[in-house]
């Protein structure tokens, strides 16, 4: 058995062998945008992670309106059985297609994603003090800004030292 395990291994590679060839272009593509990201400012590298999450939305957007819409219309009272039923399966049919979309999308969001979130966790490790600019996101005109100083797995503000 031993035999036919090494002589397995040597024809297809070893599993662990595959999974490295299956994600390195994945790394390579998420190292190379890595390399693009020390340059830039704090501000802007938070705008970076806000256009991933405004993509996922719009890519969705739509679908999720006339989900709604359907889920309006099946709720309605005026509404038979059978078409109530019609729109249910609609409504399945749209969550389907909605999910493997957002798949695609987040496979292709996926190494800017890890990208940024290297950097992120790069700058708060070598940095013992952040400045950090907190916004309201109903309100984007407010702006708070304010000291932390890191310790390991803790953040305590300036004013408390």
């Amino acid at each position: 058995m031993d035999i036919l395990t090494k002589t397995l291994t040597k024809i297809f590679g070893s599993k662990s062998e595959r999974d490295i060839k299956q994600l390195t272009p994945y790394v390579d593509e998420i190292n190379s945008i890595y390399s693009g990201l020390h340059d830039i400012s704090n501000d802007e590298l938070r705008q970076k992670a806000q256009d991933i999450r405004q993509e996922i939305h719009s890519h969705i957007e739509r679908s999720e309106a006339e989900k709604k819409q359907l889920q309006e219309k099946a709720e309605r009272d005026d509404v038979d059985v059978e078409e109530k039923e019609q729109l249910y399966k609609q409504i399945d049919d749209l969550e389907k297609s909605v999910d493997e979309s957002l798949e695609e999308v987040l496979n292709e969001l996926m190494p800017r994603a890890f990208a940024i979130m290297r950097e992120t966790a790069k700058r708060f490790k070598e940095n013992k003090e952040i400045d950090v600019t907190a916004t309201a996101t109903s309100s984007p005109s407010i702006i708070i800004s304010f000291g932390l100083s890191m310790v390991p797995s803790t953040a305590i503000p300036l004013s408390s030292r």
